[in-house]
């Protein structure tokens, strides 16, 4: 079997890939969670299964009642549900 052929490092060619590999992994359009507080989420109307937000006084893991610094949470269904620990978010 032939060995592959090397592209040097400097050459146009490889210089070109890597050009195509950074665009291609450049978001253009960067997904954003809407951000509300905890009660926020609570109010909101007809919220979808699967439905992603930011609780910005959500508690992590690590936090205790009142001291919550924010949260990536999503609707199951019933509850919004922090992605960190699938436990309803609190603040």
């Amino acid at each position: 079997m032939a060995d592959r052929p090397q592209i040097p490092v400097e050459s146009k060619d490889h210089r070109a890939l890597i050009n195509v590999i950074n665009t291609i992994a450049r978001w253009t359009n960067k997904p954003v969670m809407p951000v509300y507080t905890v009660a926020e989420l609570a109010l909101l109307p007809q919220s979808q299964v699967a439905e992603m937000a930011f609780a910005s006084d959500g508690c992590k893991i690590s936090e205790s009642t009142g001291s919550g610094t924010g949260v990536a949470v999503y609707y199951d269904g019933v509850d919004w549900r922090a992605v960190d620990s699938g436990a309803a978010v609190f603040a």
